[in-house]
């Protein structure tokens, strides 16, 4: 099988699974921060794909597309995976399955290594440069700051929006922000 490289070290759930109980509802419960995927049949070759419904209920309820979609060794089996973020202590219930489904459940700890932080790190920034130019305003930093980090002395946070911006430009680099935040542990 080949699997979704965000995924590497993560917790498979039993998959891929053909899954036939209408109305089964799946819980997620986390102890800290994880990225939960969903991997579901979305096209099976002559035939109508198992989806139980998960292609068109994980999107409606706020699940986002990944980029990349596994194999698990039948070659006229089409996959699909699908995302959702979660906090520490939290829980989420999948959409119930409605008819036959082939998924897998995977959940990977987002503190587990630094390239998962980084990836994490990145979508959010994601948001804040929606063209993708690789940058975010320093007033748009400050906010976050602010809002993730209430208790952030006004110095510090001084000190964080001149090294985020160092040139004084109005515009933090995320790709160099995310290194110095990375790189200080």
């Amino acid at each position: 099988a080949c699997v979704h490289t965000p995924m590497n070290g993560a917790l498979l759930f039993r998959g891929p699974h053909l899954w036939q109980a209408d109305g089964t509802t799946i819980r997620v419960s986390t102890s800290g921060a994880a990225r939960v995927y969903v991997i579901v049949e979305v096209e099976y070759k002559g035939k109508e794909a198992r989806d139980g419904g998960l292609h068109r209920s994980l999107p409606e309820a706020g699940w986002r597309p990944e980029s990349q979609a596994p194999t698990w060794g039948d070659v006229n089996s089409i996959m699909k995976v699908f995302s959702c973020k979660l906090p520490e202590n939290a829980e989420l219930e999948l959409p119930p399955i409605l008819g036959e489904a082939v998924f897998s459940v995977v959940v990977s700890n987002i503190a587990g290594n630094q390239d998962r932080v980084a990836d994490e790190l990145k979508e959010c920034f994601r948001v804040w440069d929606p063209e993708n130019l690789g940058g975010m305003r320093v007033e748009d930093l400050g906010g976050l700051l602010t809002a993730f980090c209430p208790e952030l002395d006004p110095k510090a946070k001084e000190l964080v929006l001149r090294e985020a911006d160092p040139k004084n430009l109005g515009v933090v680099d995320v790709k160099d922000f995310l290194q110095k935040v990375l790189a200080s542990g």
